[in-house]
């Protein structure tokens, strides 16, 4: 993962070539203090020339240090800020706030999975007692609701192709056309189909424990049976008058129903249409009775019983898949959270080296820059006495001793290197800044612990969830 700092890199403004030499007039003055004799012979300090190109090095140094204060205290706080964020335990809080969390989402449960669980109960003790009284061997028969939905379908498909099938049959022979045709037969499928559908639902009375329904289950099987076999044999005949008479003048919707009077005497006028159309109305009726008949249980509320039961199993499955998914949902919350916390810090680790490398580079570079200026300050300091030592009578004036000393070995820098030193200028960031070997050894010993800390706490968010895992179990039991 790369990180990139947001601060640029400090760059300290080296001093032009013989800038210092052009700001002090060496030349010059190097000339007429050699004509005035100056230095003196006696002299073994800096002379007021080399004084003021000195002043001029050290004032620039001065501006240099002054505008990378404000840069380096960015970058000490920006140090000092990531370490701060990666030595505390980010994960800390995790336990609290998912045992918190999770509390909160368990509040109440025990009481309400109890009610659940009382109702599972109670549903199963009813239908037992049921299965006893009844003396029934086998569990009850409960239709899927998709299958509850195709048999409230079943009876208007009938409906429909009924109506569609009859009209056309009675079309051709009936003063009203298709329209009366189609009226007439949607008023015989709503008859024949729509009883049918509820005799079919009440068929169970006739083998009920109860004789009292088995008895209104006769009498309401025997009317239906009645009912449409009068219909259809009622229409069946009358569409065959209709084709008898269909080109008589002095025919009428009404007069045809006068002459059907009771179906039964005229069985010889049925044609085959009406023979016809009494089959297809008694295969619908009957196929309408057998949909009503199979849509629950057969045996008369025992299907109900076991909806009941399933309902109030689902009901508590339901409330512990909820609960489930609130606990999963919760470790998978946390454990992200986890993760983002500890990329977050890895990435502060990479950061704080890569500030303290920042440090480093600005370190070197100031270094760098106290050099520069020093060997700018010496070559003009060095400058200012060869020439001055060129025009120099030294006949009558003698050479002065910074002459000879400026060349010799033991001279370094007119800088004070204790007063520049990086420690001295920039004190405040002696905490923040670490050579290569320190500042690797703390970055490995903070990744490993960021990294035991991340997988102590995954493991107690796991336990936490097995915890809670059993919890929920145990409400159900």
């Amino acid at each position: 993962m790369g990180v990139q700092l947001d601060i640029d890199v400090f760059e300290f403004k080296l001093l032009e070539t013989h800038e210092l030499e052009r700001k002090a007039d060496i030349e010059n003055r190097a000339q007429n203090d050699a004509a005035a004799g100056l230095p003196s012979a006696e002299l073994n300090s800096l002379c007021e020339t080399a004084q003021e190109a000195e002043t001029e090095a050290l004032n620039h140094i001065g501006e240099e240090t002054q505008r990378a204060r404000a840069w380096s205290q960015d970058i000490a706080g920006y140090i000092s800020n990531n370490r701060q964020k990666f030595s505390l335990n980010p994960f800390s809080r995790i336990e609290g706030e998912m045992r918190a969390q999770l509390n909160a989402d368990f509040a109440g449960a025990e009481s309400d999975f109890a009610t659940l669980r009382d109702e599972v109960s109670r549903t199963e003790n009813n239908l037992r007692t049921f299965k006893l009284e009844h003396r029934l061997k086998r569990d009850p028969v409960v239709r899927p609701y998709w299958i509850k939905i195709v048999t409230y379908l079943v009876p208007l498909v009938f409906i429909g192709f009924e109506t569609y099938y009859n009209g056309q049959v009675f079309a051709d022979n009936m003063q009203g056309g298709a329209v009366a045709g189609q009226m007439m037969a949607l008023g015989i499928s709503l008859v024949n189909v729509l009883t049918s559908f509820f005799i079919g639902m009440m068929l169970p009375w006739l083998w009920f424990k109860e004789i009292t329904y088995r008895i209104w289950g006769s009498v309401f099987v025997i009317l239906w049976l009645a009912l449409i076999t009068f219909v259809n044999f009622l229409f069946g005949v009358y569409r065959s008058l209709l084709e008898n008479q269909a080109n008589s003048e002095d025919f009428s919707f009404g007069l045809a129903l006068v002459q059907v009077g009771n179906p039964f005497s005229q069985l010889g006028a049925l044609e085959q249409n009406g023979i016809q159309f009494i089959t297809v109305c008694f295969i619908f009726a009957f196929a309408s009775l057998l949909d009503g008949l199979f849509k629950n249980d057969t045996y008369r509320g025992y299907g109900s019983l076991g909806e009941k039961v399933n309902k109030a199993k689902s009901n508590l499955e339901d409330n512990r898949n909820a609960l489930t998914e609130k606990l999963l949902s919760r470790m998978t919350h946390f454990s992200n959270e986890v993760k983002k916390e500890f990329e977050s810090d890895i990435e502060s680790i990479q950061l704080w080296r890569s500030s303290v490398e920042t440090l480093q580079l600005f370190k070197s570079s100031f270094d760098s820059f106290i050099r520069d200026v020093s060997s700018k300050l010496d070559h003009a300091i060095q400058e200012y006495y060869s020439k001055n030592d060129e025009y120099r009578n030294q006949n009558l004036h003698g050479r002065s001793a910074y002459y000879d000393l400026i060349r010799s070995p033991e001279f370094e820098t007119h800088l004070n290197p204790n007063n520049y030193s990086f420690s001295n200028t920039f004190p405040f960031l002696q905490g923040e800044y670490f050579e290569d070997d320190a500042a690797n050894q703390i970055k490995a010993e903070a990744t490993r612990t960021l990294e035991v800390n991340r997988d102590s706490v995954l493991r107690r968010i796991q336990e936490i969830y097995e915890e809670y895992s059993n919890q929920r179990d145990g409400l159900i039991q």
